[in-house]
């Protein structure tokens, strides 16, 4: 259980929203960085490196003790997480273009099942 500096209950919306933002933040700011590395590197390292970076800061977030290390732990998540690009670039390269309407329809849905 966190450990929060305000234990008031009518809080929890606007500590809730600060953890998802955090995270979505992140990601908007280092979204076009692992663009450009997944083109100099490769995308398949780099789709290594988000997952393995959504592993530890989950890891980090489910055993976080403070609101502050949850916050650090989403955002760690975020900045690690520049799949969504990758893997797009990814279906548009390996996928037939007159097939991009289905398979970037069924990428949409299976992200958002997560």
């Amino acid at each position: 259980m966190l450990i929060l500096e305000q234990k008031n209950d009518n809080e929890i919306g606007i500590y809730a929203g600060m953890v998802t933002s955090t995270f979505a933040l992140a990601e908007f700011s280092t979204g076009m960085m692992w663009g450009r590395i997944s083109d100099r590197i490769g995308r398949k390292p780099v789709l290594l490196i988000g997952l393995a970076g959504t592993l530890i800061s989950m890891l980090i977030f489910g055993f976080a003790k403070s609101f502050t290390v949850a916050l650090i732990a989403r955002a760690l998540g975020g900045g690690l997480n520049g799949n969504i690009g990758v893997i797009q670039t990814t279906v548009a390269e390996l996928v037939r273009e007159k097939e991009h309407q289905r398979e970037f329809s069924l990428l949409s849905s299976g992200s958002s099942m997560v």
